[in-house]
């Protein structure tokens, strides 16, 4: 039966849309520096044909092809360092998200389980959701990465659960999902709307950039077959605490989706 929760921080707990917003218009001022003739607007159409075409990696791809990898390094510098120093500058906690962990902290053991800078820890102290959380499986702390199995591997050791015991929440089919189901772990997909993300920008670039998420998202890419098919679905936090009550009473009788996939020795346990 489930006993753990899994969650990402992006786009799960954390609406990091901000994140990209600021990513972008760093990107279309180092491009002016340049002298490249694009307007924003023109930027964000081809950031929704990248998705459109190449799915993940769309910010790295067109920031290589406009800047150059030194270029799109420093780029990366100077976005991570400005994130560091003021986190909660570019991300809000979810809606209902609060209420979602306590009401969930009550039924299961939580941990995260998300590639994220280890300002985010600090982030979600401040916010008062630190306490609920066991494991920290974050990238930037122990120098692992999703969707490498050995991130997975190294939280279901930390919580000492079995990995059919355990649910994934995450926002991407390729990070999240596929790698959980092939650990053997239940997953669920959360994909809020960008408008029910808690924070919809006015006017400016901002607001330009939000309505390019709603055309495009990588957070929008389903299952393209049914190895990658989630266990069950969510788009917002009182669903997702549903869903996952849900999976815990199918988890008395049945086993994951990816159980199959699982390696024997976990299955056998």
């Amino acid at each position: 039966m489930i006993r753990w929760i899994f969650l990402d921080v992006g786009n799960v707990l954390m609406n990091d849309d901000p994140v990209m917003a600021f990513i972008y218009r760093q990107l279309h001022q180092a491009m002016q520096g340049r002298g490249i003739d694009l307007t924003y607007a023109e930027l964000l159409a081809e950031r929704e044909r990248t998705i459109h075409e190449r799915g993940p990696g769309h910010w790295y791809f067109l920031g290589e092809r406009y800047l150059g990898l030194d270029g799109l390094h420093s780029l990366m510098h100077l976005c991570a360092t400005r994130i560091r120093a003021d986190y909660m500058a570019y991300h809000n906690v979810l809606p209902g998200m609060v209420e979602a962990l306590e009401d969930l902290a009550t039924e299961f053991s939580l941990g995260l389980l998300a590639n994220q800078l280890r300002e985010s820890v600090e982030a979600l102290t401040h916010c008062g959701l630190r306490r609920h959380f066991r494991v920290l499986a974050i990238s930037e702390l122990i120098d692992l990465k999703k969707p490498d199995p050995a991130i997975f591997e190294w939280a279901l050791a930390q919580s000492g659960c079995h990995a059919h015991e355990a649910v994934m929440v995450g926002d991407r089919i390729d990070n999240d999902i596929l790698p959980a189901r092939r650990a053997g772990m239940w997953t669920v997909w959360f994909h809020a709307r960008p408008e029910d993300k808690g924070k919809v920008p006015a006017e400016g670039p901002d607001r330009l950039h939000f309505e390019s998420q709603r055309r495009a998202s990588i957070g929008t890419i389903g299952p393209s077959g049914p190895e990658e098919a989630p266990d069950g679905e969510a788009t917002s936090a009182a669903s997702l605490v549903s869903e996952i009550r849900r999976l815990r009473d199918l988890s008395r009788a049945a086993g994951p989706a990816g159980a199959s996939t699982a390696p024997a020795a976990d299955r056998n346990a």
